[in-house]
């Protein structure tokens, strides 16, 4: 018989790790937003290395196959091998092997490389071009990759001149490319100056007099190689524009300053490597388990920056060079995958094999959701306003998205795009949906398929309401729903033939993830409230919803959050509004979807009472006439995480002192707060001593009794019932 309860954590649990339930706005499980706004990428190392802990680590030829949805048949290997053969191929790859003495002076034979097979192979519409110089708009974070793939409309843009004056110097900062407009990032690491050595090693071709005597007199000794060293004062993520420099001076600088910033070798790093007998061991990963170093966290984090600020995307591909040899990787809301790395002087057919599937990928293959999008949006071609270190709010705007049932919706206003690397990817949009006659919100994700879609909760719990008339004021505090779909895993995605594959040779480990979108009608964020009085109501309205889905509807909600406590008017009345059921699940535990990946403990009734204290006390310290005020209290919520986070807020309950001040409009409300958090000490201590009773206890006496799911009845629904029902 199912229990009519969730079940009970065990006395002594583990600290917390981030959950749904520790922050105000859920910064701490899905998303990286508490990190928006920090430019550097050593800001996001913790976050980003959470991402990268189940990455997946396979050939190369099946990342081929499995991602890129290209065999390296006959048919295929016999037209790379005609291009490898070909004089300009040949000269190109010799341009590239010559000795440098900075990685950025791969950039432009790299590109002119890669550029000539796209033209061998007939595509035209893609190009790569160097971008090491120019921050990409669109966002908070100050990132330059090294070069980048893109469309040739991209260069309708005058001030871009074309893709191959770009591949030599890269665009002015003015003319810099959007994340809207990538497609792919490539980046690059120099690990040895002079590939003289290792090719000759291999025997591969042999050396002209002229590049054997350039190795001579221009590749400095072992001991001459420069360290990367650290500093903590690097200017390449300073937030002024960045001073045009074409000299190669001026390129080196900068590449310099970059890879201080970044600290990305060591020297003793470089004399690890710089050996032949070593150079087989650069970038290789075990299949369970992998090292994380700096580059895996610098192209990451350009990942984070795609999903979040760019198209709707589903998946990137992204592509590490290391000297002679090429990584490619793999970045989806659920998984990360890599490649074992492809030696491309040396096998330079397979090489161009890989050029082949890259240029057969269409707008899908790039990761687009061209379920609802067809097209990658050009946001120079949009609107000449995009200038700017923030995220570019009109994006979206004025395009349309296109539901399955031939019914389009057009995009008025982005709302919100989740800052997230693993995690739903999700984006809000308020909509003009004239089909219905009314302005609404669209919300787009991609869940696993395993977790039942939200609007089911949704529309149980309105079905229950409209059922008697006793239950009939709940429904005014559930969202609307207007439309609703899932898009399966399908073949045709990536995603999809990955995963397949992964789970063929570990059953079961990964995932499936689908494509859903939810129109439903508009509500308003919280924070738009200035009035004490209504924002009591508010809160109060959705505790009491909040408690009817558990004890009525048996559904717990487990996100309660400032983004999901909302409101809508009808006329002079309002209505707090419980929003977002994406992590809701049934009370008895019958519904199948994959536990949390940070919490370790059971999510109770409990933990939802207290995010409802977490939400007012974060909302009335921070927020004044409609906006944030400055330099606010409580900082650490949204930056803390695990262990760190819980220590923290356990010393905040415990200790009344810690109470941040409340801006004046609210003020009126720390009665009601004070009384919340001290029922949860009260709860807590209590739990505390019947932990030390147990520690106590002894064979023969009664064993210590205590009720978890309550903390012995001092965080009930009713204790905040009574809280909220105090006047102001």
């Amino acid at each position: 018989m199912a229990c009519t309860r969730p079940i009970t954590p065990p006395s002594q649990t583990k600290a917390l790790s981030p959950s749904i339930h520790n922050t105000p706005l859920n910064r701490g499980s899905g998303s990286n937003s508490a990190f928006h706004i920090k430019t550097k990428v050593s800001d996001y190392y913790p976050y980003l290395q959470q991402g990268l802990q189940n990455c997946a680590t396979i050939e190369f030829e099946e990342f081929l196959e499995h991602i890129l949805n290209f065999k390296l048949d006959p048919e295929a290997m016999a037209q790379a091998d005609r291009i490898v053969k070909t004089k300009g191929f040949k000269k190109l790859m010799d341009k590239y092997s010559e000795p440098v003495s900075d990685e950025s002076e791969h950039y432009a034979p790299f590109s002119e490389m890669v550029n000539y097979g796209f033209n061998e192979i007939g595509l035209k519409e893609r190009r790569l071009c160097r971008n090491d110089g120019s921050l990409i708009w669109g966002s908070y974070a100050a990132r330059k990759p090294d070069v980048l793939g893109v469309l040739t409309e991209a260069f309708k843009q005058g001030g871009r001149i074309n893709p191959d004056n770009l591949s030599k110097n890269g665009p002015e900062q003015i003319y810099a490319f959007h994340w809207g407009e990538v497609l792919d990032f490539w980046e690059f690491k120099l690990v040895v100056k002079s590939l003289t050595e290792y090719l000759k090693s291999k025997g591969s071709r042999k050396l002209s007099s002229k590049t054997e005597s350039t190795s001579k007199t221009n590749t400095p000794s072992e001991e001459q190689i420069p360290a990367r060293a650290g500093s903590s004062n690097s200017k390449s993520n300073n937030l002024l524009l960045p001073t045009r420099r074409s000299t190669r001076t001026a390129t080196m600088r900068d590449t310099q300053e970059k890879d201080q910033d970044m600290k990305l070798y060591s020297s003793e790093s470089q004399q690890k490597w710089s050996s032949s007998s070593n150079l087989e061991q650069v970038s290789k990963r075990t299949k369970v388990g992998i090292e994380i170093d700096e580059s895996d966290l610098q192209c990451t984090g350009y990942a984070l920056e795609m999903f979040s600020n760019g198209n709707l995307l589903n998946h990137i591909i992204s592509y590490l060079i290391t000297d002679f040899k090429i990584q490619l990787r793999y970045y989806h809301h659920g998984l990360t995958v890599r490649s074992q790395p492809l030696d491309f002087i040396t096998d330079r057919t397979k090489f161009v094999g890989m050029l082949i599937a890259y240029g057969r990928l269409d707008p899908r293959g790039h990761g687009l959701a061209t379920e609802i999008t067809p097209k990658f949006i050009s946001p120079f071609l949009k609107t000449k306003h995009n200038h700017a270190r923030q995220p570019f709010t009109e994006l979206f705007v004025g395009e349309r998205l296109h539901l399955p049932d031939g019914r389009t919706v057009t995009v008025e206003k982005i709302i919100f795009c989740q800052h997230a690397l693993i995690g739903r990817g999700m984006s809000v949009f308020r909509v003009d949906a004239t089909s219905w006659s009314t302005v609404a919100v669209i919300k787009v994700s991609w869940p696993s398929q395993k977790r039942i879609p939200e609007w089911i909760y949704i529309y149980r719990a309105r079905d229950i309401a409209s059922s008697h008339p006793k239950h009939y004021w709940v429904q005014k505090h559930f969202p609307s729903i207007l439309y609703s779909h899932t898009f399966p895993p399908d073949t045709k995605d990536a995603h999809c033939r990955i995963v397949t594959f992964l789970n063929s040779k570990e059953p079961n480990k990964y995932e499936l993830r689908e494509l859903r979108i939810l129109l439903q009608n508009e509500l308003f964020p919280l924070t738009e409230l200035k009035d004490a009085r209504e924002v009591k109501d508010v809160f109060h309205q959705t505790l009491k919803a909040h408690d009817w889905l558990y004890r009525i509807a048996k559904i717990l909600h487990r996100d309660i959050s400032l983004g999901n406590l909302m409101f809508q008017r009808e006329k002079d009345d309002i209505f707090g509004v419980l929003n977002d059921f994406d992590m809701a699940c049934y009370v008895d535990g019958t519904e199948n979807h994959p536990e949390s990946k940070h919490s370790t403990v059971k999510h109770l009734y409990r933990h939802d009472l207290k995010s409802f204290f977490h939400v007012l006390m974060f909302f009335t310290a921070h927020y004044q006439d409609g906006k944030e005020i400055d330099d606010p209290p409580l900082q650490e919520w949204l930056t803390l995480g695990g262990q760190a986070l819980e220590h923290y807020k356990t010393t905040f309950i415990s200790k009344s002192k810690l109470l941040p001040t409340f801006t004046p409009q609210f003020a009126s409300l720390k009665g009601h707060l004070t009384s919340m958090r001290e029922a949860i000490f009260r709860g807590r201590t209590e739990c505390t001593y019947h932990e030390l009773d147990l520690e106590n206890w002894a064979p023969g006496f009664p064993v210590p009794s205590f009720n978890h799911e309550t903390l012995n009845g001092h965080l009930t629904f009713q204790v905040f019932d009574d809280i909220f029902n105090t006047e102001l």
